[in-house]
């Protein structure tokens, strides 16, 4: 089943945070969260950005739901900050 968000929301799965630093590994547990993901939805109203762009987010903004198999966060179009290039 394919799910696509609704009015101005977009889907974007979060970046993977980097786990090395040359020969160091960093514990999960003090690795950042990324503050850029990638677009994997977007609702019918957005108008800045599209599928497969990459975009920069506040820490704190939107939700985590499991959405077709798929860990996404959901927020609306305005909470982004910049589309990273």
């Amino acid at each position: 089943m394919k799910t696509r968000p609704m009015s101005d929301r977009i889907f974007v799965r979060r970046d993977d945070p980097e786990s090395h630093v040359g020969l160091l590994i960093i514990p999960q547990q003090s690795q950042a969260l990324p503050l850029v993901g990638t677009v994997t939805g977007i609702g019918p109203d957005v108008s800045v950005v599209s599928v497969g762009d990459r975009v920069l987010f506040e820490k704190w903004t939107g939700e985590t739901h499991e959405i077709d198999g798929e860990d996404v966060m959901v927020f609306e179009e305005a909470d982004m900050l910049a589309v990273v290039s």
